[in-house]
Parts: structure tokens; sequence; C-alpha cells
């Protein structure tokens, strides 16, 4: 269940057993924004390197339309969220059936 925190001390100074996300939208959309605006190329966000669908979401409302997915599951996941994203299934060995998968089932074109 997600919780708000207050701050991130109030967290770290209490004992815990279980890991636990920080998710800071208003900075995440700002680095976005900046990045796009400052960053005169096609942008792509590894989806590997955080997969949550919140943060995804909001690189996608921010204007990154492109992912960099890594195996089958992660086209799957990010094509569940967005239908118009393109995806770049980038991994340099990849199984015949996902490229397959990936290309007639998910609609990647990038490989």
């Amino acid at each position: 269940m997600a919780q708000a925190l207050r701050t991130i001390a109030s967290v770290v100074r209490d004992d815990f057993d279980t890991s636990f996300f920080v998710f800071r939208p208003k900075a995440l959309l700002r680095a976005a924004h900046f990045f796009g605006q400052h960053f005169k190329a096609n942008c792509l966000f590894a989806v590997k390197t955080n997969p949550e669908a919140v943060v995804l979401t909001h690189l996608y409302h921010a204007g990154i339309r492109r992912f960099d997915v890594a195996s089958i599951d992660e086209v799957a996941h990010v094509r569940r969220l967005f239908h118009d994203a393109e995806l770049y299934f980038m991994h340099p060995v990849k199984p015949r059936h996902a490229i397959r998968r990936a290309y007639f089932e998910f609609g990647v074109r990038h490989f």
C-alpha cells in the first residue's frame, strides 16, 4: 500500500524490515521537461532503470514517448500502459520468439 511520507529522514531513522520506494513526481517532471527542452535529439527512457507504472506514466505525460525495452515482459508492460509509445527492443541478445512476438503482437519496429 502506498503511503505519503513527510521526509525521507523520517523513514530511515526508524527500523524497517522491507524496502521502500521514494517517488518525487515534481522533481521527475522538472528533470524530464528540462532534458526534453535542452537535448535536441530523440530521447528514450530505459525501462529497466525504473519500470514502475507511476514513473513511466509521469514521463509519458512529460513528453517522453520512446522507451528502450530489454525484454518481452518490458515490451508488454509498456504497451499495456501506452498504445502509441515507440518501443525500441535494444537488448543485444534476444530469442527469436521474443522478436517475433514483439513485432507481430506489440508492433515493435525498432530492434
